[in-house]
C-alpha cells in the first residue's frame, strides 16, 4: 500500500499520525547517539520538541468538530488517477450512514424508520487523497462549536467500532455487547461493500488509525456476519 501524496493538503487526523510517526523517530534516533554527537543531538533535540508542542496543540484546540480520511485501495483503484464511480458512491453512502446510525443511537434510534436529526449528521467531501485514492470527509458547522462536536464523538466511536471489528472476537464483543443492531448494521454493510468490491482500506481519524489489509479485511467481514447471524437468531427466539 502506498503512503498518501505528502503533497496534499493533510486533515488533523492524518498530521497527527505523522507527528506520531517522526516523534517515535526521532526518540530512537536520540536514544541510539553517540555521546560526541552534540551538534546532532542538539538539532534533533530542537526537532523533537517543536514536534511534541505540535502534537499537543493539536490535542488542545478548542471546537473539535468530525474529520476523517479514507483511502483505499484494490481493484476499484487506478492508481492515483482515479477510482470506480459506483464503489465511490455506494461506499461514501455507507460509511455515512454509519456515521448517522452512531449519532442517532446516542439518543434514541428505533429498530425501523427515518433516522431523528439525521440533517446533523452531514459529512462534507473537501479532498481527495493520492498516492493510492482516497478523501478527507469532514463536519462543516454553521457556527464554531466549543469543545467537541455530538458528531466528532459519533465519528470516534464509528471507527473505534471498525477498528475493533478487525483485531480480534473479544475486542469486537466488548464493543458490539450494547450496540444498536442498526449500528451493527450498518457497520457491515460498509464492510461488505468494501470487500465486494474487491478493495481495502484505510481509515484515520483524530484518535484512531486502521488498515485493513485483505486478510483483516475477510476476517472482519467473517466477524460482523457472524454477529449480525446471531443477533438474528436471538431476534427470532425472542419472537417465538
Amino acid at each position: 500500500m502506498s503512503e498518501a501524496d505528502p503533497r496534499c493538503p493533510m486533515t488533523q487526523a492524518t498530521k497527527r499520525t505523522y507527528l506520531l510517526a517522526e516523534k517515535a523517530t526521532l526518540e530512537n534516533l536520540v536514544a541510539t547517539l553517540h555521546e560526541d554527537s552534540v551538534l546532532e543531538r542538539m538539532g534533533l533535540e530542537d526537532r523533537l520538541s517543536d514536534v511534541t508542542a505540535e502534537l499537543a496543540s493539536l490535542q488542545a484546540a478548542p471546537g473539535r468538530t468530525a474529520e476523517s480520511e479514507l483511502v483505499f485501495y484494490g481493484a476499484p483503484v487506478r492508481g492515483s488517477a482515479g477510482i470506480d464511480a459506483r464503489f465511490t458512491s455506494d461506499v461514501i453512502s455507507a460509511y455515512q450512514d454509519l456515521i448517522a446510525k452512531t449519532l442517532a443511537a446516542k439518543s434514541e434510534l428505533h429498530a425501523m424508520g427515518p433516522l431523528p436529526d439525521a440533517h446533523l449528521s452531514r459529512l462534507h467531501v473537501t479532498d481527495v487523497v493520492h498516492g493510492s485514492f482516497g478523501f478527507h470527509f469532514q463536519e462543516l458547522p454553521e457556527q464554531e462549536s466549543l469543545g467537541e462536536t455530538p458528531l466528532f464523538e459519533a465519528a470516534e466511536e464509528a471507527a473505534h467500532l471498525i477498528d475493533a471489528a478487525g483485531k480480534d472476537d473479544e475486542a469486537f464483543v466488548d464493543v458490539v455487547e450494547s450496540l444498536n443492531p442498526r449500528v451493527h448494521d450498518a457497520v457491515r454493510t460498509f464492510f461488505t461493500t468494501i470487500a465486494d468490491a474487491g478493495a481495502t482500506f484505510r481509515l484515520s481519524t483524530a484518535t484512531t488509525t486502521s488498515e485493513f489489509t485483505p486478510d483483516r479485511l475477510r476476517a472482519a467481514v467473517d466477524r460482523v456476519n457472524r454477529r449480525h447471524k446471531l443477533d438474528q437468531a436471538l431476534e427470532l427466539r425472542v419472537r417465538s
